[in-house]
């Protein structure tokens, strides 16, 4: 995340299809049955370990039913806009792997991640989503004027420390 737009006024449009990831479900189902393990092993009543196992399958059940999507579609407009189930988002943030893809999206005050495993594109398109990031959007610049001074303060101080 941390990435920020370039200077550029030129913007490609594109679209990309999404289905549901198999490897995003696998690991939040795996995650909860790593926390209902480590429940059963606490030395408090069986019926305690129950209940809270309970709780922690309730909510798989609930992460998953948010994360079926049924081939949602990812928009990017010739504006730079990006649409994303029917409404229009301002990219703020991105992470590109060849794993895996995070969208951060921003519409007024609210922001949205979009998480794009490998499997939830086809292997050309998700190539073409890593590339059109790079491409467009440019790291931020670290040597901004509030850092040099940070810095530049600390080594005057460790100057006269050391004198």
């Amino acid at each position: 995340m941390g990435h920020s737009q370039s200077s550029s006024n030129s913007f490609v449009p594109a679209e990309f299809y999404l289905t549901p990831s198999r490897y995003i479900r696998n690991g939040v189902v795996l995650m909860h049955l790593a926390a209902c393990w480590c429940v059963l092993t606490l030395a408090v009543p069986l019926e305690l370990r129950a209940a809270i196992c309970a709780a922690i399958v309730l909510a798989c059940h609930g992460v998953q039913s948010r994360l079926t999507v049924n081939a949602a579609r990812l928009q990017r407009r010739i504006d730079g806009a990006w649409r994303f189930e029917g409404k229009t988002y301002r990219l703020i943030g991105w992470f590109a792997h060849p794993a895996l893809c995070v969208l951060e999206l921003r519409r007024n005050r609210r922001r949205r991640y979009v998480v794009i495993a490998a499997d939830a594109l086809a292997a050309d398109s998700h190539r073409r989503l890593r590339a059109l990031l790079r491409s467009t959007y440019q790291r931020p610049d670290f040597r901004s004027e509030r850092w040099t001074a940070w810095l530049s303060k600390r080594l005057r101080l460790a100057k006269s420390a050391a004198e």
